[in-house]
């Protein structure tokens, strides 16, 4: 069976975008996005999968830029990203008591930045203010955008009243750019990435009449690696969580 999609998105700007204190910038237009995808859905007696490339494109992105040296910052319609890649899905009832779900993406995204590439907020010159602060357009791949993203689920259950899920998932490295301050009047950007990381979770459930009791065991190999970016290019960012167990009782109450 063939898909088809198509879709627009939008964001109006924010209260604090339009009416911030001596910041807030009332001509900003709304951030506007669309995307357009294809794709081959196959289903069958004990598997169904699909295939599906997409675009997306975004414009008017909202981003916060000096005013000059009072320290004041103004957002500006300034930037825009576009992004295209393929989704693969797989559902699979190997047995009676085993199922397995896969799927993968691919995402290659790209930004059209205007970045502040040189600001002299030192100098006293009012007359020469328009050429104290040089914008460039920097074109450069996605910030926060892994490429690549796996997951695989498993669903055990050789018992009717007792089941094992297994849950494993994968992400390929992602960055982030920060500006560099120390070729004063120039600033410079520097990338920062965060590695790939794989995390597995397993949980049990045993079910006696009306109760469920359940063992949930997330991180189980306790991967640490950082998961969001920090404020600046020396901050250690933010950790998975190490590992964590959970256990209760679920009861089910029927009419």
């Amino acid at each position: 069976m063939l898909k088809l999609s198509y879709g627009k998105a939008f964001r109006a700007p924010t209260f604090n975008d339009l009416y911030w204190p001596d910041g807030g910038n009332k001509d900003l237009k709304p951030e506007k996005g669309g995307s357009l995808g294809a794709g081959l859905l196959f289903t069958g007696r004990k598997i169904s999968s699909q295939v599906f490339v997409f675009h997306r494109k975004v414009k008017n992105l909202i981003s916060w830029q000096p005013l000059g040296e009072n320290g004041l910052w103004q957002p500006f319609n300034l930037d825009r990203s576009t992004s295209s890649g393929v989704e693969l899905e797989l559902d699979y009832r190997i047995s009676e008591s085993l199922d397995c779900d896969v799927n993968y993406s691919y995402n290659k995204g790209e930004e059209i930045k205007n970045e502040l590439v040189y600001y002299d907020f030192l100098s006293g010159e009012k007359r020469f203010e328009e050429l104290k602060k040089r914008f460039e357009e920097l074109k450069r791949k996605a910030r926060f955008m892994p490429e690549n993203i796996f997951n695989l689920n498993l669903n055990l259950k050789p018992l009717p009243s007792f089941s094992v899920q297994l849950a494993f998932n994968f992400r390929s490295e992602k960055l982030n750019y920060y500006p560099d301050y120390s070729y004063y009047p120039e600033i410079r950007y520097v990338t920062k990435k965060i590695k790939s990381c794989a995390n597995l979770d397993i949980s049990f459930n045993q079910t006696i009449k009306n109760l469920t009791f359940f063992l949930k065991v997330n991180n189980l190999f306790e991967d640490k690696t950082p998961t969001q970016f920090g404020n600046s290019m020396s901050d250690l960012d933010y950790p998975n969580p190490g590992r964590r167990i959970f256990a209760g009782i679920r009861l089910e109450v029927s009419d």
